[in-house]
Formats: structure tokens, C-alpha cells, sequence
């Protein structure tokens, strides 16, 4: 019987010793816990200082319209023409097609101007001719586009640009284009003038945009002046002419008197510009004799006409 206890004693499970456990501080279970979420934000600011960038402009697109050249466009949106060419591959700006579409880049001086508003008001509707160059002794160029003033008010303040492109893609130069006198009465008409220094490219294309044209306001800044007995002598060579007459001054006298004298080709083209100015003050009704000369830089003289402007 002993031995039998034994035996079995022997082949009953054994229980693995259980060690003591150790006791816990109060709260450190709390590890365990899931967080609860705050109801406060974090501002964005503490997320990241780099500041979010500024959209870049958008380049605008332009319709082009009967008439509208490269230079006028540039003008109107405050680009250089030669941006335009650079945004549009594969344009000619002798070509422009009525109805498609150019592509402007952003402006340069960060707003462009104003959808079909110029900076300088131009209440009256001047009309450009075709522009005419003509090579100078020195390699340089002028160039000349009629204006004319189909309204029946005079303006004064003309401004105007001409722009020149040396060939396909080549150079692109821009002059300021004057008039030889202040005032452009109404119905009348003056060549814009524009000098390019050399070297002037032969196969090279010009658009002009007129920038600005004021009304002429009230008061007696301008007297009515009117030439007597005018006789026109052109040479044999054709190369100059002579235009000779009275002037004549209407009320209110005049302290300066100016006569432009514009030379024609036979296809009404300007071939030369000529000023004759008196600073010799006249009395009302007061007249003087005159006789100014104009060359051509071209072709031969056709015909003469000018404009005169006198101011008290």
C-alpha cells in the first residue's frame, strides 16, 4: 500500500510555483487608457511657417479684330511686342488673321490696362495710313503714316508709336511718332513721323498705334490763320518743292506761326516733312509774307499740301 502511494504521488500533475507579484502604484494602469481627443484646434501656424505662395498671372488670350496690329495690342495690355512673338510661336506679325486668337503673357508692370480703355483718353477717332520708310544717307530710316481727323472737333496732344520688326522673328524696335505741329484740326490731316537709327533691315514691317488725342478745349489757346496767293513750284528733279503765299492771321494776333509743308508721291505716299516757323508776333488781321521749301527722301514730289497753326 505504501508503495503504491508513492507511485502515484509520482504521476500527478505538478503545480508550477506562482511568484508573488509585486505591489502597484496607485494610477499606473492609466497607461493603458485611450487618450480623449481635445476639443481645441491647432492653429495652422504652429503646423508650418513657410508662407503659401501667390498664384502667378494668368496669361490672357486677345481676339484680333479688322484693322488692330501687334504694336496696338502690346500697348493695349501692357506687353512689349516682343513678348507676344514669344507667347505666340509661329506667328506673323504681317499677318495677323481677323478672328484668332494670341495668347498675352502677364504685363510687366503687374496690371495690364483695362479691356478696350487707353491710359490716355482718345475721344476721337483718328485714322492711320500706311506707314512709308524711307532709308536715310546715314543707314537709319524715317517713317511716315498720315493721320487724319475725320471728326469736326480739332485735337491737340498727339502721341503715338511705331513699332519696327526686322524679319520674321528678328529685332523689334519701337519709336515715339510726332506730328509737326500741336494741333490736328478737324478734317485735316498730318504725317506722323518717327526717325529708327541705322541699322535700318530692308525687309523689316512697321504697325503705329496712336496713344493719345485730346479735344481741344475752350478758350483762345489757338488763332484762325489762313495762307493768300499760294503757288506751288516743284523742281525738275521732282527731289524738292516751293510753296509761297501771304499769311494771315484772324483775331487775336499771333506770337507763334507755324507752317508744316508735307511732300507727296505719285501714289499719295509721304516722301518728306518740312516745318517753317515765325516767331515774329502779328497783330490781328496782321499778315506776312511766306515761302518754306520741303525735300523728298524718295521718290519723286507729286504735289505739296500743309497745315498751318498760329498761337497768340
Amino acid at each position: 500500500m505504501l508503495l503504491l502511494l508513492v507511485m502515484a504521488a509520482s504521476c500527478a500533475p505538478q503545480a508550477s510555483p506562482t511568484a508573488a507579484l509585486p505591489d502597484l502604484p496607485t494610477g499606473m494602469l492609466a497607461v493603458y487608457q485611450t487618450p480623449t481627443a481635445s476639443q481645441t484646434p491647432t492653429p495652422l501656424a504652429a503646423l508650418s511657417s513657410t508662407p503659401i505662395p501667390e498664384p502667378s498671372p494668368t496669361p490672357r488670350s486677345h481676339v484680333i479684330a479688322r484693322g488692330e496690329d501687334l504694336g496696338g495690342i502690346a500697348y493695349r495690355y501692357g506687353v512689349s511686342v516682343a513678348a507676344i512673338l514669344e507667347a505666340n510661336p509661329g506667328v506673323d506679325p504681317r499677318l495677323l488673321v481677323v478672328g484668332a486668337s494670341l495668347v498675352i503673357p502677364p504685363s510687366a508692370q503687374g496690371e495690364a490696362v483695362e479691356e478696350g480703355i487707353l491710359p490716355s483718353p482718345t475721344p476721337v477717332a483718328l485714322r492711320v495710313g500706311r506707314v512709308n520708310c524711307l532709308r536715310s544717307a546715314e543707314g537709319g530710316a524715317w517713317c511716315f503714316a498720315m493721320l487724319r481727323n475725320p471728326g469736326d472737333q480739332a485735337v491737340e496732344g498727339v502721341s503715338a508709336l511705331m513699332t519696327v520688326q526686322a524679319g520674321v522673328g528678328g529685332e523689334v524696335r519701337s519709336q515715339s511718332a510726332e506730328l509737326p505741329l500741336n494741333r490736328l484740326p478737324a478734317g485735316g490731316r498730318l504725317p506722323l513721323a518717327a526717325y529708327f537709327p541705322p541699322p535700318w533691315e530692308v525687309d523689316g514691317s512697321v504697325s503705329v498705334s496712336v496713344r493719345s488725342a485730346l479735344p481741344v478745349g475752350g478758350g483762345r489757346r489757338y488763332t484762325e490763320v489762313r495762307l493768300n496767293n499760294e503757288r506751288v513750284t516743284i523742281s525738275q528733279d521732282g527731289l524738292s518743292a516751293q510753296v509761297e503765299g501771304e499769311l494771315e492771321v484772324g483775331e487775336g494776333g499771333a506770337n507763334t506761326l507755324w507752317v508744316a509743308l508735307v511732300a507727296l508721291d505719285a501714289n499719295g505716299r509721304v516722301v518728306g516733312v518740312r516745318r517753317w516757323e515765325n516767331e515774329t508776333a502779328l497783330a490781328g488781321g496782321g499778315k506776312t509774307a511766306f515761302r518754306g521749301m520741303v525735300y523728298s527722301l524718295g521718290r519723286r514730289i507729286h504735289r505739296v499740301i500743309w497745315e498751318m497753326e498760329a498761337r497768340p
